[in-house]
Order: C-alpha cells, then sequence, then structure tokens
C-alpha cells in the first residue's frame, strides 16, 4: 500500500506534470492549427491538476497544520500558486461545455496565464523531484 507521500509523488508526476506539459507542447503546436478544443481542455487539465496539488500536499503531510497556514506556507515561496487558485476557481464557475466553445476566452487565459502556470509547474516540479529523493514532503524548497 502506497502512503500519503508516494500517492503525492505519483500524482505530481503521472497528472499535474503531464498536463502541464501537454499542455506547453499543445501552446507550442499554436500555430500549426491544433484542435482548439483540445488546447482549451489541454488548458483546463492544467489549472485544476496545479490547483489540486495543494490539496493532495496538504494530506500528504505527517502531521496536518491548519490548511490556510499550510496554504501561506507554499503562497509565499511560490506566489503564482495563489494565482492558479484564482483561476482555477475561475473556471469552475463556467460551466465546462462553454469555456470548451468559447476560443477567445481560451486564448485569454493561455496569454494572460503563461508565466503564472509556468512558476507553478516549475514549483511542482522542484517538489516532486525532491519527493522522489526523500519520499517525505519537503519542508522548504530552496
Amino acid at each position: 500500500m502506497e502512503t500519503a507521500t508516494e500517492q503525492l509523488h505519483e500524482f505530481l508526476e503521472h497528472v499535474v506534470l503531464e498536463n502541464c506539459l501537454e499542455l506547453f507542447g499543445v501552446q507550442d503546436q499554436a500555430a500549426m492549427h491544433v484542435d482548439a478544443r483540445l488546447r482549451r481542455l489541454r488548458l483546463l487539465n492544467a489549472v485544476w491538476g496545479l490547483d489540486r496539488a495543494v490539496y493532495q500536499a496538504f494530506f500528504a503531510q505527517a502531521r496536518l497544520p491548519r490548511f490556510d497556514e499550510f496554504l501561506a506556507d507554499l503562497v509565499a515561496r511560490e506566489p503564482a500558486l495563489a494565482e492558479v487558485r484564482e483561476l482555477s476557481n475561475a473556471l469552475k464557475k463556467h460551466r465546462h461545455g462553454v469555456l470548451l466553445a468559447d476560443e477567445r476566452l481560451t486564448a485569454y487565459l493561455c496569454a494572460g496565464t503563461q508565466r503564472v502556470l509556468e512558476s507553478a509547474f516549475e514549483f511542482w516540479l522542484d517538489y516532486s523531484l525532491a519527493l522522489g529523493r526523500s519520499l517525505t514532503p519537503p519542508a522548504r524548497l530552496g
């Protein structure tokens, strides 16, 4: 049976980071007329995965702090995580199908959040690498 830390490592590696890499790859291919609906789906998957990683990391802690304290610590290390949470909450307010049908909204979101998503991706990549080496949640990353 996997520990919570091992589950977090698996989630980060095989869900969050993979979703981000797929999004970044689709954005790079946008000029080659990659299906717009696929780009929007990749955006949703990346944003929601990056946001969900906060909860996964919280529950992997050996001793659970208060969630708001845990979140504040993560955001202090990487401010982009707060922006990802805001974006995720905004996307949750839209009906999934409406967002997938609105290419202008997706283009706006992709253009306005590229740096934020890349920063959050790099944070979780470093976190995942630290987990892979120690299999205990990193107290500090740097």
